[in-house]
C-alpha cells in the first residue's frame, strides 16, 4: 500500500510539471524508498527525535 501511496503523489507532481521529489525518510525505511528510486542527500539527521535521511527522486514530466 505504501507504494502505491508514494506512486499516486509522484503522478500528481509530474502532471503539476514538478521535476524532482524531495522527502525527509526515518532511516529505518531507507531501503523502501531507494527501491522506489529515491536517493539519500547528505548526513543523517534527527527530526522529531528520530533518524531521519533527505531523499532526492528526479520525476520525468508528462506532456
Amino acid at each position: 500500500m505504501g507504494r502505491q501511496i508514494v506512486q499516486s503523489v509522484e503522478e500528481v507532481l509530474q502532471r503539476e510539471g514538478v521535476r524532482q521529489f524531495t522527502l525527509h525518510a526515518r532511516s529505518s525505511v531507507l531501503g523502501f524508498y531507494s527501491r522506489l528510486g529515491y536517493l539519500p542527500v547528505g548526513e543523517e539527521f534527527t527530526e522529531v527525535g528520530i533518524p531521519h535521511r533527505k531523499m532526492v527522486k528526479e520525476l520525468s514530466t508528462v506532456a
